[in-house]
């Protein structure tokens, strides 16, 4: 399938850049629009994540990913060369700059202007996570830790 590929920035109101990824099917409109987060510390560019956000844009979807704004990675998108905004960054940045492309997507920054639709109830798809990350926490105790030896 025939996808639109274009990279972009944008600059939430704290004023440092978050470089995106917009990713859509060329031939007719997407079907609902997806956010990938790749979580703390961690880059759009690397790992599973650009594999992942082709395979959702070949499947219909619009895709937006994105490097938070302190992540240290330039605007190469390949190099590590603002070490000094990634000892400034902090979770709380970070959520703060999930907040911010949620609420660029929702206002339909990247599908002209149109809120995203949610997907009919008939095609969603029940994600789970892993068993262990499921399960309510215990509580810990001494007895709860072994020693080695």
């Amino acid at each position: 399938m025939a996808l639109i590929h274009k990279r972009d920035e944008v600059v939430p109101p704290h004023g440092e850049v978050i470089r995106i990824d917009v990713r859509r099917p060329a031939a007719a409109e997407p079907r609902s629009a997806v956010l990938v987060a790749h979580g703390f510390k961690g880059f759009k560019d690397w790992g599973f994540f650009p594999h992942l956000c082709e395979r959702l844009a070949e499947d219909g979807h619009l895709v937006v990913s994105f490097n938070g704004s302190r992540n240290g990675v330039g605007p190469n998108l390949v190099d590590f060369t603002d070490l000094e905004a990634f000892g400034r960054n902090t979770f709380s940045h970070e959520v703060g700059d999930v907040h911010h492309m949620v609420d660029l997507l929702a206002a339909g920054e990247w599908s002209g202007g149109r809120r995203p639709e949610a997907a009919p109830a008939a095609e969603r798809r029940r994600v789970r996570g892993p068993r262990w990350a499921t399960r309510r926490p215990r509580a810990l105790s001494q007895s709860s830790f072994r020693r080695a030896g």
